[in-house]
């Protein structure tokens, strides 16, 4: 979508998402389930924008938050990752000079896995132990020069 209506001529919004309604009757259980590994929405909104005073380029992209679940017989695995944003800006001072500077996950998204596992098929034992781990994603930045000839 172009944004020069909004001030950014040069500008634009690209957006890309997915809903997905998935299910299965999972045969440990003989309950209706989403598919393993299947996330119901995933999705991203990416504004970039020309900066013709400075030959240059800068675009920011938000993905959304994922869920996800994968069931084993005697295991279910639970994924969960928060929103992430990303920064980049590349400019050409000179012909054959780049310089980029990308800012990654400036959000400090964050992830959950969490493990239950059963002393047996799911759906004749109980949880035995659960297990939780923290992902932190440590933020990034990155300073690139590259020269052509």
């Amino acid at each position: 979508m172009p944004l020069g209506q909004f001030g950014m001529s040069g500008g634009v919004l690209r957006a890309n998402s997915s809903w997905l309604n998935s299910s299965v009757t999972d045969p440990t259980t003989h309950s209706e389930r989403i598919i393993s590994g299947d996330q119901r929405f995933s999705g991203s909104l990416e504004p970039s924008n020309d900066v013709p005073t400075l030959n240059a380029t800068w675009s920011a992209t938000l993905t959304g938050a994922s869920r996800s679940t994968i069931f084993l017989i005697d295991e279910v695995e639970a994924q969960r990752y928060e929103p992430q944003l990303d920064f980049l800006w590349r400019q050409t001072p000179a012909p054959g000079v780049t310089i980029e500077i990308e800012m990654e996950n400036i959000t400090g998204r964050e992830g959950v896995r969490r493990r239950d596992i059963y002393g047996g098929l799911r759906d004749q034992r109980p949880v035995s132990s659960v297990e939780v781990l923290r992902i932190d994603a440590p933020r990034a930045l990155h300073l690139r020069l590259r020269r052509t000839w």
